[in-house]
């Protein structure tokens, strides 16, 4: 076998791994949605690829998606870190900064006076 020649059985997986288009990846992102939801995420996966929140290509002006490197991206996502929500509101509006925090034990701006 020439060493560019890929094996036969990843062209197989390769075309039946791919969605093509807007509306393909959002009907497998959100499936079971009504007609009038449809026009709405298929707007939604168009605002998250804009954004560079989705791992998409494009073939010629289609947008594409892989489905396991989807799926990968959103299990990466579900496992990241995320601080509470009222330490991203201080962090957020300058009450504090992360140094800040973990040079003081996480208790700073804890509001108690102390």
């Amino acid at each position: 076998m020439p060493p560019d020649a890929a094996p036969h059985k990843n062209h197989l997986h390769l075309a039946d791994d791919i969605l093509e288009g807007a509306e393909a990846i959002a009907d497998f992102l959100f499936c079971g949605t009504s007609d009038h939801e449809r026009g709405r995420n298929r707007r939604k996966v168009y605002y998250l690829a804009e954004n560079c929140q989705l791992p998409f290509f494009r073939l010629g002006a289609i947008l594409c998606v892989r489905k396991s490197v989807l799926l990968d991206f959103i299990a990466s996502q579900e496992v990241r870190v995320v601080p509470p929500r009222e330490y991203r509101r201080r962090v957020r509006h300058g009450g504090i900064t992360a140094r800040d925090d973990l040079e003081q034990g996480g208790k700073t701006g804890t509001g108690t006076g102390s």
